[in-house]
């Protein structure tokens, strides 16, 4: 995971350059995950822990919505300049170094949704890799009474030739 952290500690001052409006895009994100927590646990505040947060993209959008949010990442440069971003709009999101794989030592939970998005879990190297974060998953939402918690990952699968398995799909679970 050393290369994978380089890599983005090294992309983080830039990587708002991906969007042609990175704010509006955070924006946008925000209000469309709203929608879909929305539908599946219903209405009011929520608490989200965004576990593979980078600088913040859809961890911003839920805190400008009134989210208490926790993004966590691999990277300490994304998280310095997601925790820049959050200052510097006047939000109140808190951010931290966690590698995903390492939740169960996170402290701040119970939270009633979890999130990964941006194709982030395609950089665990197994399968076991990704049970075992889906598990610690579980043990940030099912602590939450009452709530009906959920998890959302965004994956797209790419094969041993290189090529894009556009038959792999984002993962949703709602909780009980």
């Amino acid at each position: 995971m050393h290369e994978v952290r380089a890599f983005y500690d090294e992309l983080a001052s830039d990587y708002h350059l991906i969007y042609e409006d990175w704010w509006s895009s955070v924006q946008r994100q925000g209000r469309a995950l709203n929608a879909l927590i929305e539908r599946r646990i219903g209405s009011g505040p929520k608490r989200v822990l965004d576990c593979t947060c980078g600088i913040g993209t859809q961890a911003l959008g839920f805190s400008a919505l009134g989210y208490q949010v926790l993004g966590t990442d691999l990277s300490e440069a994304a998280v310095s300049r997601a925790t820049e971003e959050a200052l510097a709009r006047g939000l109140g999101a808190e951010f931290r170094v966690c590698d995903v794989r390492s939740l169960e030592s996170l402290e701040g939970g119970p939270f009633d949704v979890v999130l990964s998005a941006d194709n982030s879990l395609s950089h665990l190297m197994t399968s076991d890799e990704v049970l075992e974060v889906a598990r610690g998953w579980n043990e940030g939402t099912d602590r939450c009474e009452g709530c009906g918690g959920c998890h959302d990952a965004g994956l797209r699968c790419i094969d041993s030739s290189g090529s894009f398995d556009s038959g792999a799909a984002g993962i949703w679970r709602a909780g009980p």
